[in-house]
């Protein structure tokens, strides 16, 4: 399901998404790794006790998936990476080992269709040009060569957004990790963001066709 004839605002900050998006729920994805997540797949009813990863450790609403594969060549690895010192996540993240492109993206379902998503991300993990999908639009969010982490978010006017699909476009031998994701924050079951947007932040109007978006942006911290 996709957010086609909305309109959907786009947030750099935090702060002002979590004003717009009204109650939200916050995945961390624990305080701790877990390497690696086999199946690809990650939500509240993954159980993997040799990892240390139990059903509920993740919160229900949402799944995360990835193609893996068990190439040492290639090493395609699903992982919650324990952050520190250098990465600029704090606790666990989410994170996929090797190549870029579509192979290695992203892929969040929610269990039903919500108002407004977010997430931190950082270039040097999550490379610095990546691109997230929605229904049929695509931006592209640039990024710096940096570990410190950047927050984007996407109100929509109508609780229509089914998923989305976040991908690296990275073309250096360094961007090794397919994307990096923390703190990622979606609309709590049954909430209504506010019917205005905040001022200042970019109105996207879907208007049943995709919009690319191939310029880069200003980034504020």
């Amino acid at each position: 399901m996709s957010a086609e004839a909305s309109t959907i605002t786009e947030y750099f900050d935090s702060g002002s998404f979590g004003m717009a998006a009204g109650s939200v729920s916050v995945e961390t994805f624990t305080s701790t790794s877990h390497l690696d997540i086999p199946s690809g797949i990650l939500n509240s009813a993954t159980n993997l006790p040799d990892i240390d990863l139990l059903a509920g450790d993740i919160l229900p609403g949402v799944t995360y998936s990835t193609v893996v594969d068990g190439n040492s060549a290639t090493s395609n690895e699903f992982n919650i990476d324990g952050g520190g010192a250098g990465q600029g996540f704090t606790g666990g993240f989410l994170d996929a080992l090797n190549l870029r492109g579509p192979d290695r993206a992203l892929t969040v379902a929610f269990d039903a269709p919500v108002q407004a998503f977010g997430f931190e991300t950082e270039g040097q993990f999550g490379g610095t040009s990546q691109s997230i999908q929605i229904g049929t639009t695509t931006l592209t969010l640039s990024l710096p060569d940096t570990d410190q982490n950047f927050f984007f978010g996407f109100v929509s006017t109508a609780a229509d957004i089914g998923g989305a699909t976040l991908t690296n476009n990275g073309t250096s031998n360094g961007d090794i990790y397919g994307f990096a994701v923390d703190n990622f924050t979606f609309s709590a079951e049954g909430a209504s963001a506010p019917a205005a947007p905040e001022p200042g932040t970019l109105a996207l109007l879907l208007a049943g066709v995709g919009i690319l978006i191939a310029g880069k942006r200003t980034f504020h911290r």
